[in-house]
């Protein structure tokens, strides 16, 4: 039985037309597929530093902009 994949997808509207939420979904299943990733959720958000700042600090409280939280 394949693993189970739960990948959301959260893209600020800024940025919606330069991502297309299907071929980055599909990456992201390919890369946890290959990576042999049993069952999982993967959240994945396209936004602007300081948003990312923000949940860094709120999430891990490191108070800089990173790119994997």
């Amino acid at each position: 039985m394949a693993p189970d994949h739960e990948i959301l997808i959260t893209i600020d509207e800024r940025f919606v037309s330069d991502v297309a939420e299907e071929w980055l979904a599909a990456i992201a299943r390919h890369v946890l597929e290959v990576e042999r990733v049993g069952d999982c959720e993967l959240g994945i958000v396209i936004t602007d530093d300081e948003t990312v700042r923000r949940l860094n600090r709120e999430y891990a409280g490191d108070d800089h902009s990173t790119d994997v939280l």
